[in-house]
């Protein structure tokens, strides 16, 4: 590994600085002292409890454990089997906090071997370096002697230099077994940083892959259909009568037609605002920090200093304007790419360069904690229903399967992209019938198409040496993806008919959403809220998890689930081939690994849930005693309870269960007992509280709980999940306004379309918590944020009211628009639910309009704009950030100015004794004369307070014509 340690001075362009020289030098790890930031949700990165020391795995080598995060002034992490420990001290630490930390760190990494331990420790020591050794420098030595830690700082090169003053303050200690090997040395690399760059070598050799191993791909955007079957077709495609074959000619085409991805790591893209100008300016810092260094007297130092500070700032400026000039490229691509801004702003773009673990011990570690190992058991008889012939697959079925499936998306490990497979089959139709029909007719699910390339996608903020803190995905061929679609099309009349799945199952079913599965489980609430002193008065709710559940999947259950459904014995027998002998492929260091499966469904695939369901049918339909009731969204499963007092709540929770979980373990599941969650909701004035047995754990009631994605307390007040779901908007609407400055940036209609996403996350099922809006502080929340990014769409000034921005906007306001949501859903619970989403828009807009009649709010925008309908349906014209000014009174005029104490009279400058407002601006001051004629030549009319909206929704020609001439105004005021 190589290894870069570093001051940042937390300096943003030193950062900057880094990261490039990180790509270039294609360093492993980074040991930070005083980063400038330390990213949030990033897998590597990790820093202490104050940001002050951090370690970035930036190369090929992800963290595998996280030792110590919460300590002030050092992290400990491994990577590549070495721990790292990565500090600072600031100077204004006296001796008793510097020795704390020192006898932490001792603690933490007593007895660990091989270890790292670096950073800015501001220590002197004749040892290392300097001219005497003070008491940090004895308190280093001492601790560090003790864990048998060796100095590997070599030489008496300075890590430190500033002006003339330089020193040796950046300390480098690690193992005896590692230092003979480390090449410690100090770089003469530029990062703009006082502190100089170290590197070394540590730990063994990434191991190189043989050239052309690992799975195979192909270049998709060079896909041309025209050639490509014209290699099938010189390959004698027609004659193909097996799946391998298939598979086989289909690649051999590709090859022929396409050229293929290399293989191996994706190379390591440059920083994306480094440019050629930027190198040339950081030659010239190296050049002239070398002639600096090298001047024979004081007086030529100084001189040749001056120049290097220049050389430095001017470094320094051209970052900063090559960022801008790719943030300015970013608020562009907005108009032809909203989507995709978005995702990079919202850090969800595809393919970030995240180190992931290839090493074949660990995965294989890894990979057996995700998928258990299932003894094998005696198969049970094929399904004894009546059999019935297969259906007959058409060719219509068969193209409707190849059109399910996205361009785009990852293939399995033989490669074949989906354009390929979606073009052989135009071509050559019959070849794919009659493979697929075989499949049916003969109950055998190919064996090459069983094969499914795994891939652990980490999950951000979860501990790394945590194999739950990675979600696997299977990636399967394409041609079984619509082997899949054809099977499941049949599966589903069974699943979906008289024997089939539970009413109370509502994941992974078509029609079927969280937001019903919600109202399932707050069905019984009602009625408990209702009783007042006797009756069932309480309720409680129990989430239970499963542990890795999908890959937990018994296949002998599935199989029994499946005949006791009615399915007809020949899909029995071909979903028993389908599961039977699958095996994943894994990439490694050396190459690709196999490991075959024993149980779970493949996450990733298109019939796994569905046989999920099936298998997890039995435990919705378990025999309870009376009352209790579990609902199910796929594996997330939650019991309600009614009952009379706490006691009989306590006992049939608790005997549920155990019922509940005796079924687990004849299924092979297991729950996770610590993440059971525990909630009694009561008409009962005081709180009301117990605790149940779920297995050898005694869980205690809880004031709220969040069951998929929605957080419910005990009174169902939902104020703590108005809270959370505004924040999530809120962090959205942190990273939107970012490419929504006043001036320049996408038009409004962009905006808005944005900020509707962005929304998206507080309209997650409002049916059932919309009706709380009814009290002011929850409508204050949701209105804070969505006024926020209003004001970002039209580019309005802080100060104006949320009724104003939202009509100017065009953006209904969005307590109006969850009442919508509500009033459209058929499972809110309320009277006039299942209206059509035409009749609630114009419900919706009835209602701005009268609210907007009856404020006192932004009475200058409603004497413009008194018609919310004819504003908010006209087609043309866009926003910016001059109209908005005239239309709101908030903005560059006197009035508004002197109110906010900017200007020391509200009185035009111009004119007598008359306050300069909008309106005197607009339609009176002489000094704007000019652009009002030239309006009123353009526009045919004068202007004025009561046509000016007409006019500008009357076509796009004069809409534009007014805008400009209020940007003239603005911009000669």
């Amino acid at each position: 590994m190589e290894i870069v340690q570093l001051n940042l001075n937390h300096c943003e362009e030193v950062q900057d600085m880094l990261g490039q020289l990180l790509i270039e030098e294609k360093g492993d790890v980074a040991m930070l002292s005083e980063p400038y930031r330390c990213p949030s949700g990033v897998n590597n990165w990790v820093s202490d409890s104050t940001g002050t020391a951090a370690i970035w795995a930036s190369g090929r080598f992800p963290i595998q454990q996280i030792i110590s995060r919460h300590g002030e002034g050092y992290v400990i992490a491994v990577i590549n089997k070495i721990t790292f420990c990565s500090c600072y001290a600031p100077p204004r630490w006296d001796l008793e906090k510097f020795e704390e930390m020192l006898k932490r760190i001792s603690d933490e990494v007593y007895d660990v071997n091989p270890i790292i331990i670096s950073g800015d420790f501001n220590a002197w020591a004749t040892e290392w370096g300097s001219k005497s050794t003070n008491a940090r420098g004895n308190a280093v030595l001492e601790h560090f002697s003790r864990l048998n830690l060796v100095l590997v700082n070599v030489g008496f090169c300075p890590t430190f230099v500033r002006n003339s003053r330089t020193s040796i303050i950046d300390l480098t200690f690690c193992s005896p077994a590692l230092a003979s090997s480390m090449n410690w040395r100090v770089s003469n690399a530029y990062t703009l940083s006082d502190h100089r760059v170290i590197r070394y070598t540590a730990g063994s050799k990434c191991h190189r892959v043989a050239q052309g191993s690992g799975f195979p791909a192909w270049k998709t955007q060079c896909f041309n259909e025209e050639l490509f079957i014209e290699a099938l077709r010189f390959g004698d495609f027609s004659n193909t009568s097996s799946a391998l074959k298939l598979a086989s000619a289909i690649a051999n085409a590709c090859d022929t037609s396409l050229p293929r991805r290399k293989g191996g790591p994706y190379p390591r893209r440059r920083a994306y605002w480094w440019t050629t100008e930027i190198a040339q300016c950081r030659s010239h810092c190296i050049e002239a920090r070398r002639k600096m260094n090298r001047a024979k007297s004081s007086e030529q130092r100084e001189d040749l200093r001056r120049l290097y500070i220049l050389a430095r700032s001017n470094l320094k400026r051209k970052i900063k304007a090559s960022k801008r000039r790719c943030f300015l490229a970013l608020c562009d691509e907005v108009e032809n790419n909203p989507f995709g801004a978005y995702r990079t702003l919202m850090g969800k773009m595809v393919g970030q360069d995240l180190p992931r673990e290839r090493n074949p011990t660990a995965l294989k570690t890894i990979i057996e904690q995700l998928f258990p190992n299932h003894e094998p058991q005696t198969p049970r008889d094929i399904s004894r229903n009546p059999d019935v012939e297969p259906v007959s697959i058409s060719a219509d079925e068969i193209q409707k399967a190849a059109d399910h499936l996205k361009l785009g998306k990852a293939p399995g490990p033989d490669g074949i992209p989906i354009e390929a497979i979606k073009a052989a089959i135009k071509a050559y139709l019959e070849a794919f019938l009659s493979v697929f029909q075989n499949c049916f007719d003969t109950g055998f699910f190919p064996i090459p198409w069983k094969r499914q390339k795994l891939v652990l996608l980490p999950k951000p903020g979860k501990p790394p040496d945590d194999a739950s803190a990675l979600r696997p995905l299977a990636l399967i061929d394409n041609f079984a993806k619509i082997l899949e679609i054809l099977i499941l099309n049949r599966l589903v009349v069974y699943t979906e008919g008289e024997h089939g799945l539970s009413d109370r199952q509502f994941g992974f079913r078509k029609g079927r959403s969280t937001g019903e599965a919600i109202a399932a489980v707050l069905k019984k609430r009602r009625s408990a809220l209702l009783k007042k002193r006797t009756g069932n008065r309480y309720c409680a709710i129990v989430t239970i998890d499963v542990k890795n559940a999908f890959n937990s999947a018994n296949w002998e259950a599935i199989h029994a689930a499946l005949s006791k459904m009615m399915i007809p014995p020949y899909l029995c027998r071909l979903l028993r081939s389908y599961l039977d002998h699958r095996v994943f492929l894994y990439d490694t260091a050396l190459g690709i690994k196999k490991m075959s499966l024993t149980a779970g469904v493949p996450q990733g695939s298109i019939l796994g849930p569905t046989l999920w369901n099936v298998m997890y049918n039995g435990v919705l339909t378990l025999g309870l005693p009376p009352g209790p009731e579990v609902i199910g969204f796929a594996d997330d499963i939650a019991l309600t309870v009614l009952g009379e007092s706490i006691e009989e709540i306590e006992l049939l929770t608790s005997d549920s269960v155990s019922r509940i979980e005796s079924w687990m373990q004849q299924m092979r599941l297991e729950i996770a007992h610590k993440k059971t969650e525990f909630l009694i909701i009561s008409s009962h004035k005081t709180v009301q509280s117990g605790s149940i047995r779920v297995g050898d754990e005694r869980i205690e009631s809880i004031r709220h709980l969040k069951y998929l994605g929605v957080i419910i307390d005990d009174r169902l007040s939902f104020r703590k999940h108005v809270e959370y779901a505004c924040n999530n908007v809120f962090k959205a609407a942190i990273s939107l306004i970012q490419i929504m400055p006043n001036i320049g940036g996408p038009k409004s209609s962009w905006r808005r379309l944005l900020a509707d996403v962005a929304f998206s996350r507080l309209r997650y099922n409002a049916a059932i918590w919309a009706h709380v809006l009814v009290l002011k502080e929850n409508r204050q929340l949701a209105n804070r944020v969505h006024r926020l990014l209003a004001m970002r769409v039209v580019r309005a000034y802080k100060t104006i009211s949320h009724v104003a921005v939202c009509v100017i906007a065009s953006m209904v306001p969005i307590c109006l628009i969850l009442a919508e949501d509500s009033e459209c859903c058929s499972f809110s619970g309320v009277s006039n639910a299942g209206l059509s989403r035409s009749s609630a828009k114009q419900l919706s807009m009835r209602k701005w309009q009268s609210e907007w009649d009856c404020s006192t709010k932004g009475r200058t925008t409603h004497a413009l704009i008194p018609n919310i309908a004819a504003w908010t349906s006209r087609k043309h014209g866009e926003v910016n950030f001059y109209m908005t000014q005239f239309l709101s009174d908030h903005g560059c005029f006197r009035s508004y100015l002197h109110k906010y104490r900017h200007a020391s009279s509200p009185d035009c400058p111009a004119c007598v004794s008359i306050v300069e407002s909008t309106e005197h601006v607009l339609f009176h001051c002489p000094r704007f004369a000019e652009e009002r004629h030239e309006i009123t030549v353009k526009c045919g009319t004068t202007i004025n307070g009561t046509n000016l909206t007409e006019l500008m929704l009357k076509n796009a020609g004069t809409w534009e014509v007014i805008a400009n001439g209020m940007r003239s105004i603005l911009l000669k005021l």
